[in-house]
């Protein structure tokens, strides 16, 4: 017996691509204006992050 040759046919699916397995957009776009928004109130800028801020979470729940 050939070690190197599977012992069972395997089934080729028909797509050869592998699932996508990334998140939905509006999910990457709520962690990027989050991510923006704790840093402009690291440094500071309280109106600005406060922008950002509303701004992912309207994301966030389009997204929901």
């Amino acid at each position: 017996m050939n070690p190197y040759q599977p012992a069972c046919e395997v089934d080729e699916p028909d797509d050869p691509r592998p699932p996508d397995k990334r998140p939905p957009l509006s999910v990457i776009a709520a962690i990027v204006f989050s991510i923006i928004s704790f840093y402009l109130l690291m440094i500071g800028s309280m109106v600005e992050s406060f922008g950002v801020f509303v701004i992912s979470m309207a994301c966030q729940s389009v997204g929901k």
